[in-house]
């Protein structure tokens, strides 16, 4: 959203942008999507290794030893 040029840009799943002015943007009829199950599209460099394995969350909630090792 660049409100000083009221537009709004959206980037799609292979990378490209597109910028649309405020008035095209309030005539769209928007729903809600899933995400993709490949969120890769947009980035053309990365690796397999890159990618992370989507069961497994990227950081602990239990932060309890984390902050146990900290040093005052």
């Amino acid at each position: 959203l660049d409100e000083s040029d009221q537009t709004i840009e959206i980037q799609y799943f292979d990378g490209s942008l597109e910028e649309l002015d405020n008035e095209i943007w309030q005539e769209k009829q928007l729903t809600t999507a899933a995400p993709p199950e490949d969120w890769s599209g947009p980035f053309d460099d990365l690796e397999a290794d890159d990618l992370a394995d989507p069961d497994i969350p990227a950081h602990t909630t239990d932060v309890g030893e984390f902050i146990d090792e900290l040093e005052y």
